[in-house]
């Protein structure tokens, strides 16, 4: 699921309208055009970008807070919402935050509760949401490396923060340790294999080997950002592997468009990176939450065929050709009996 972002040309850079309410599902297809990826409806409360979500899987729902918005003034926003497709029309109010935030980052505390850490306005305060419903402040992180971090990557329950210090978290100990590893820190970052090994990729194209701490220079991605952008551009792990959604975003360099919607994905058998799809719109600065393949399914099923209404016609048309075949077969009987 791609949330929110910002588009940008030579028109509009550093324009707060440009903030995107836009939502989609990627890796779906509706059979009506080239594009990969389903519209969805527009998340509540206008633009948002630089905002954290994940799949609660005991729920089977989408949660997204926080995040930097325009909607009555610009700045950091504690709203939560959450999207199922048990109710894919609409997107449902949450708990709010304690405090606003942005470019954080959220993960699952034994794949049950999720906690949100990290980024501008929290920092060093983490808070998790209780089963009760509502946020608490959960635990502190010393040394700045989580609040100031360069990126976040998320593996299972560990959390790993890319700055000056290469940092990994264990959320089920809560443990922080500084890993001895040189920081080859050059844009976002995900934990991706290489080789049939676990590993953190950097959008400079560079792979930490995490059982040997050494770094490898991969195939760099497609599009690659200039050197002052590169460390605004996101890297997710998409099905097990980096993937790139969209390009950098316009530098005043006047070119006609500068945020695209191409997808690629990097295959470490082959050493270079694909072309996995398209976006239904260019932006940057958006949020990627990984869902399961049934999310497919059921907006397939419920938001394009229009939901009940959709089903009820489908049945209908079902009826209606059960109708005419069984008059046919009454016109041929009489037929032969004449």
């Amino acid at each position: 699921m791609i949330i929110g972002g910002y588009w940008s040309d030579a028109n509009n850079v550093n324009n707060d309208s440009a903030l995107l309410d836009s939502v989609e599902l990627f890796g779906c297809s509706d059979n009506s055009n080239s594009s990969s990826s389903i519209s969805l409806p527009s998340f509540p409360g206008g633009g948002i970008y630089l905002t954290a979500g994940a799949f609660i899987p005991t729920e089977e729902k989408v949660l997204v807070c926080g995040g930097y918005g325009c909607s009555s003034s610009c700045g950091a926003r504690r709203e939560c919402f959450s999207w199922s497709p048990a109710s894919p029309e609409v997107w449902r109010r949450e708990p709010p935050l304690k405090r606003p935030r942005w470019l954080h980052f959220m993960a699952m505390v034994a794949k049950e509760r999720p906690v949100v850490l990290g980024g501008r306005g929290g920092g060093e305060i983490t808070e998790v949401l209780e089963e009760a419903g509502g946020w608490r402040s959960y635990r502190n992180l010393s040394g700045g490396w989580f609040s100031l971090a360069g990126c976040l990557a998320h593996n299972g329950g560990r959390v790993y923060s890319l700055g000056q210090d290469l940092v990994e978290l264990k959320l089920a100990s809560w443990k922080l340790s500084r890993l001895p590893a040189g920081v080859v820190y050059k844009g976002g970052c995900a934990v991706a294999k290489a080789g049939g090994k676990e590993g953190i990729f950097v959008r400079s194209g560079h792979w930490l080997d995490l059982r040997t701490l050494t770094w490898h220079l991969k195939a760099t991605p497609p599009s690659r950002p200039s050197e002052e952008e590169e460390e605004e551009q996101a890297l997710w792990s998409f099905r097990g592997r980096p993937t790139v959604f969209g390009s950098p975003r316009c530098n005043g360099s006047g070119s006609s468009s500068c945020s695209s919607v191409e997808v690629a994905q990097y295959s470490p058998e082959a050493d270079r990176w694909e072309a996995v799809g398209r976006m239904r719109r260019p932006r940057t600065y958006h949020e990627v939450v990984e869902v399961p393949g049934f999310f497919c399914e059921a907006v397939q099923t419920r938001l394009l065929t229009g939901g009940e209404a959709g089903a009820a016609a489908v049945l209908c048309q079902f009826v209606s050709q059960y109708a005419l075949m069984q008059l046919l077969a009454h016109v041929v009987l009489s037929f032969f009996h004449l």
